[in-house]
């Protein structure tokens, strides 16, 4: 016998004996079945569709929201939602802003374009020694590039600032470094300083005579600090018109100057080379329009040879334990020779130190020996210069034969002594030798013939203040007619500088 699906009802088959106990049981089961739904159906809660409990269960939960699930939303949230500016989500970060806006501190701060070039113009430490391996040259022209190597006389192959070729050389100096640099100007000075070892650093412009110097120009100053190695400056001309010194070399060992100049006048003047405790040499270099060409100071040491320059106040000034000595002509184109004070020094060749005259000796004073070799015939009334034919000393040559004149090279103190011997003076007769200065009429002494000794001799001795400059000639008058002796121990002048 077969049963339902769903209640399990007896089914009997066509062959089946009908049991009525199978039909009762069939009633109970459809009536507690029908009983359950009617009792379904008349129940208070409602029945939902499948879209309504899919909905439902979409919603959220009544807990309140986290950051990883949904939930109801507190009152703190819906008062900060509600401050929130409409169009608000729609905010865009910039690309860029100002620098202004970032805090800088001690781990983190910016750098200007000026700071980089600087450092990256400084030698690279993996790649130059920090002490020299072999002998090396560097070439410098005005169409090179600092980002060149240097070690070719190219426009590719030099670099273009010399300072540039300075700080490729490592501190510690064992070898020989040459800068060879072209001809031009450039803006820079030239600064070598803190170096030392056994070795040299060369700075190589023109090499032939100070008149190179014109072609090799820097516009700042040359300077030599703190070196104990030998440091040499060749054919450099500096055109620095500052208030400093356009040469200058401090607390330096050796540093050697050839065919350097400079020539810049300024107001006030500077110096032309200015060195305190170091030992310098300058040979056939130019020094013009300084206030001193030549300056030691503090414990310098400077020996010259054979420079020369124009317009300087004072050629060589040593002072505080400053030493100068001087190879070649003892004067700098006329100026004064030299200035030696509080406890400075200065020496010449062949004749040790500066005494205070300015000069080492006698023969660099003003001293001349001058004679009359032949007659001279005076006229009678008639102011006539006396001319002395020869001369035997003449120690800074400032007496001329020709003219009769002497000329002061040197503001000071003279003693003049002169003497004439009268030649046909007769007794009575009285004759004026007199000193003219700069042209005019200045001191007389007279003669009055008495007796006849032969020759009369008129003498003169004095001592006249005379300028840088200044002129001497002797002059006679007399009423009379005579001639004076031509014999140089009868007629006479002699100068000598005293003061």
């Amino acid at each position: 016998m077969k049963t339902t699906g769903n209640l399990g009802l007896k089914k009997p088959d066509g062959t089946d004996i009908v049991d009525i106990t199978d039909l009762n049981g069939n009633m109970d089961i459809l009536d507690t079945a029908v009983k359950t739904a009617q009792d379904h159906a008349a129940d208070a809660v409602k029945h939902i569709t499948a879209a309504e409990r899919t909905a439902w269960n979409a919603k959220a939960s009544t807990s309140v929201a986290t950051t990883t699930a949904a939930g109801l939303m507190a009152g703190a949230d819906k008062s900060k939602l509600d401050s929130v500016a409409q169009g608000a989500n729609n905010y865009v970060h910039p690309s860029t802003h100002s620098p202004s806006v970032i805090v800088q501190d001690s781990s983190n701060r910016f750098v200007t374009d000026a700071e980089k070039t600087a450092w990256n113009g400084k030698a690279n430490l993996v790649t130059t020694p920090q002490q020299t391996t072999a002998d090396i040259t560097y070439y410098v022209r005005t169409d090179g590039n600092d980002g060149n190597t240097g070690l070719g006389n190219t426009a590719g192959g030099a670099f273009k600032s010399i300072s540039k070729a300075l700080s490729m050389i490592p501190k510690l100096v064992n070898h020989i470094i040459n800068i060879n640099i072209g001809t031009g100007t450039y803006n820079e000075e030239i600064g070598v300083s803190g170096l030392s070892g056994a070795g040299s650093v060369s700075i190589n412009g023109g090499s032939s005579s100070v008149q190179d110097s014109a072609s090799y120009v820097v516009t700042g100053r040359i300077y030599s600090m703190r070196n104990s190695c030998r440091v040499q400056f060749y054919g450099l001309r500096t055109s620095y018109a500052g208030a400093q010194y356009p040469i200058y070399v401090d607390n330096s060992s050796e540093t050697f100057f050839q065919f350097c100049s400079t020539n810049v006048n300024t107001n006030p003047k500077q110096f032309g080379v200015f060195v305190e405790n170091a030992k310098v040499f300058l040979y056939s270099c130019e020094f013009h329009n300084k206030s001193s060409a030549i300056r030691a100071h503090v414990n310098a040491d400077i020996l010259v040879q054979d420079c020369v320059g124009q317009g300087n106040d004072t050629a060589h000034f040593a002072a505080f334990g400053g030493k100068i000595h001087i190879s070649g002509n003892l004067v700098i184109n006329g100026a004064a020779f030299t200035n030696a004070t509080e406890g400075g020094v200065v020496t010449t060749y062949g004749h040790g130190v500066i005494n205070p005259w300015g000069e080492n000796n006698g023969f660099n004073r003003t001293y001349i020996s001058a004679y009359m070799t032949a007659d001279q015939a005076i006229n009678a009334s008639v102011n006539t210069k006396v001319l002395f034919q020869g001369k035997s000393i003449d120690h800074l040559a400032e007496f001329d034969v020709a003219n009769g004149r002497f000329t002061a090279g040197k503001t000071g103190t003279y003693l003049i002594s002169t003497q004439l011997g009268f030649k046909g003076l007769l007794d009575q007769n009285t004759a004026d030798l007199i000193i003219y200065i700069n042209g005019g009429y200045q001191l007389v002494s007279r003669l009055a013939v008495s007796g006849t000794y032969s020759p009369p001799q008129a003498r003169f001795v004095d001592v006249l203040r005379l300028n840088a400059g200044d002129f001497v000639e002797v002059y006679v008058y007399c009423g009379a007619a005579f001639s004076i002796e031509g014999a140089a121990v009868s007629s006479f002048v002699r100068l000598q500088r005293v003061g």
